[in-house]
């Protein structure tokens, strides 16, 4: 069983690679696919939306390679949500990255399963409240290597990171679930 983990973003989108073997979960890969702003001089005669399509067609492509090498099963997403007292701003674009994931994953065939952030904090610590960094020792409790690979990822990317694990996490845990129930076949 392979599942890919997604955390949606515009200028940071985490992209993870858990697979479950007899020994327990491993670690595959690990992204933060990052993308910058095309320049003043570039933009000058181009709409904002020009470039935010140029962005979000990067992440297209290498989500859709990271698919096409694991073959995962199903596909865990966080859901765009936004922060209680914020009207949006520019979180439109993380909806529209959270959005184009989704439709990615389909287009690949896979399953995409929804979790709100919360749902992280609720199955790995059994509350509703916590910090990435227990998070991720949660995750690193569970997943055999994930510590030396966060280990090797810069601090400003271990959270992107660690979400992405954490998805691709809740997808395992949701495909086994839905196998119980509906038997070995699915």
């Amino acid at each position: 069983m392979i599942t890919i983990g997604c955390d949606p973003g515009m200028a940071s989108f985490g992209l993870a690679i858990l697979a479950k073997e007899e020994a327990g979960l491993r670690l595959i890969s690990v992204d933060v696919i990052e993308t910058k702003k095309a320049d003043k001089k570039v933009m000058r005669d181009l709409r904002v939306a020009a470039d935010d399509q140029r962005r979000l067609h990067e992440f297209w492509d290498k989500i859709s390679a990271v698919i096409l090498s694991h073959k995962p099963n199903a596909m865990g997403v966080e859901s765009y949500a936004l922060f209680p007292g914020q009207l949006g701003g520019n979180s439109w674009k993380v909806a529209m990255s959270f959005q184009m994931s989704i439709c990615c994953g389909w287009h690949h065939g896979l399953l995409p399963m929804v979790f709100r952030p919360g749902d992280l904090k609720h199955r790995l610590l059994g509350k509703n409240s916590g910090t990435k960094g227990e998070i991720e020792t949660a995750l690193c409790n569970k997943i055999e290597g994930m510590s030396g690979v966060m280990a090797k990822i810069a601090k400003t990317k271990r959270e992107h990171a660690a979400d992405a694990i954490g998805h691709a996490y809740l997808a395992m845990e949701e495909v086994e679930k839905m196998r119980a129930m509906y038997g070995a076949s699915f």
